[in-house]
């Protein structure tokens, strides 16, 4: 697996990301990803932001697209955050959607008109990625090099839907012996299909094994 850096200055009418905080921000950055669905068009984690000057969190806040907000800590310009963001509109929800690759986002930051990226993934999935964002802008590699992950946090190197479904199936005795449930008592708890389900696993076991095995 690869880790791949990019920033991104934004085309005019494909900044659907940043322009409505402009006014407001100087950077938002991405300390750690909780939720993320295309599906729904669902964005939560922890952010760090910072204010123009002038600017109250109170200018953020009101955005209908912010469902919940929670000020976490305060350190002069610095705002720590949880934020949960939905979009409805079907345009932004559609443009979301191209970025529903088997990757990992492991960086998110925003200025006005710029954003820059890290994501880890196989080789074909980050050339499938490089294909998406140059629509969105002037593209800059900032680095491309092999993912190096802790073996106290291997989970790490799954998307979220890998790890979701992995730790589910292991909390209800999927690799028991004999097993406590089948994939398809597995895809019901999950609300997803059979085929869905098994497919997260196998990508997941295939993932842990190469970590696990990376210096053999």
């Amino acid at each position: 697996m690869r880790k791949l850096s990019v920033e991104i200055c934004l085309k005019s009418g494909f900044d659907f990301i940043s322009k409505k905080i402009n006014k407001n921000i100087e950077s938002i950055n991405m300390l750690e990803l909780l939720k993320l669905d295309f599906d729904k068009g669902i964005v939560a984690g922890i952010f760090e932001i910072t204010l123009k000057n002038g600017c109250i969190l109170d200018d953020l806040i009101n955005l209908k697209e912010i469902k919940t907000f929670n000020l976490l800590k305060l350190s002069e310009e610095k705002h720590t955050c949880f934020i949960k963001i939905q979009y409805k509109k079907n345009s932004i929800l559609k443009k979301l959607k191209d970025f529903d690759l088997d990757i990992i986002l492991k960086k998110f930051e925003i200025q006005p008109n710029k954003l820059q990226l890290s994501v880890i993934g196989e080789n074909d999935k980050l050339t499938e990625f490089l294909k998406v964002i140059k629509k969105y802008g002037e593209l800059k590699i900032i680095s491309y090099q092999k993912a190096a992950f802790e073996n106290h946090n291997i989970l790490s190197s799954l998307t979220d839907k890998q790890r979701e479904t992995l730790l589910t199936a292991k909390k209800h005795g999927y690799y028991d012996y004999p097993r406590a449930i089948n994939g398809f008592q597995l895809s019901e708890k999950m609300g997803i299909s059979k085929a869905t389900a098994i497919e997260h696993l196998r990508k997941a076991e295939i993932r842990l094994i190469s970590q696990i095995l990376v210096e053999y």
